[in-house]
């Protein structure tokens, strides 16, 4: 592969528009000085949050997910809404998702979740010091609590009853971060 020049961007052009997204076509030139054009989805970027309980015990929530079809286990997460910070927005989320208000919130960095094709930068925090409110879920999602062990919800990620990949990456940034696995 030839790298004689450049990475460039050129014109986008919007092909969609909905609440959350919009899908662009961009163009841009290659090093070999090539045009061509892809399809992005333009994302305003999300948080997730692992809420420790304990030093043992997490939060997860489960939710059907249409574009799966299916029931998924996850941690709580939610988009960012328009000029709002990532932890505001993981605080908001928290509290709506679980019921619970975090003392302490601390970032455990970011990912890209489909770089191929979309835009979206999750932001990722652990919530702990958790304090009980009142879960005032948005109107369309149906959450289900699930309180559990750490280690437990790892063993539900190495034989895919969690395969969330926010949550798979939280996960790991969580105990690699601490050097050892919670309690």
């Amino acid at each position: 592969m030839r790298n004689a020049g450049r990475w460039e961007l050129g014109e986008a052009r919007e092909l969609l528009k909905t609440r959350i997204f919009r899908v662009v076509e961009q163009s841009f030139r290659t090093p070999a000085g090539e045009w061509v054009a892809r399809q992005t989805v333009l994302h305003p970027g999300a948080v997730a949050i692992l809420p420790f309980l304990s030093e043992r015990d997490i939060i997860l929530v489960r939710q059907f997910r249409p574009s799966v079809g299916r029931m998924m286990i996850e941690v709580p997460a939610g988009t960012l809404e328009e000029s709002e910070a990532p932890e505001s927005c993981a605080r908001r989320e928290l509290e709506e998702e679980t019921g619970f208000r975090a003392g302490r919130m601390e970032s455990l960095g970011e990912l890209r979740s489909c770089p191929g094709f979309c835009s979206e930068t999750i932001h990722l925090f652990r919530a702990t010091d958790l304090s009980k409110t009142e879960a005032r879920g948005d109107g369309d999602e149906f959450l289900e609590r699930l309180v559990l062990p750490f280690r437990e919800a790892l063993d539900m990620c190495l034989d895919d009853r969690i395969d969330d990949s926010k949550t798979l990456a939280i996960f790991l940034r969580c105990v690699l971060r601490d050097g050892r696995l919670p309690a």
